[in-house]
């Protein structure tokens, strides 16, 4: 709502069943403007996020589209679904 999309990695304890929220990466979309003028402005409300091939996407309520990148290291490249029986690939 304010400009700041945050990504986060949900670890599950195999054997626990213990849960726990990683933050991965915070992408500040607003830079250096402040936070009330931030969220009257529909440049930088999120509206979607879409996820994949090492990409965040990211569309705002202005209807415009910025796309970062997860990882700068292609070595830590985060992987689509690849379960045979999903309906996304």
């Amino acid at each position: 709502m304010e400009g700041i999309v945050v990504l986060w990695r949900l670890l599950i304890e195999p054997r626990s069943n213990i849960k726990s929220l990683d933050r991965l990466k915070v992408y500040n979309l607003r830079k250096n403007l402040d936070t009330q003028r931030a969220v009257m402005n529909p440049e930088y409300n999120v509206q979607s996020i879409c996820l994949g091939f090492n990409r965040v996407i990211v569309g705002l309520r202005s209807g415009s589209i910025q796309e970062m990148p997860i990882s700068d290291d292609e070595s830590a490249v985060i992987k689509a679904n690849q379960d045979r029986n999903s309906r996304y690939r």
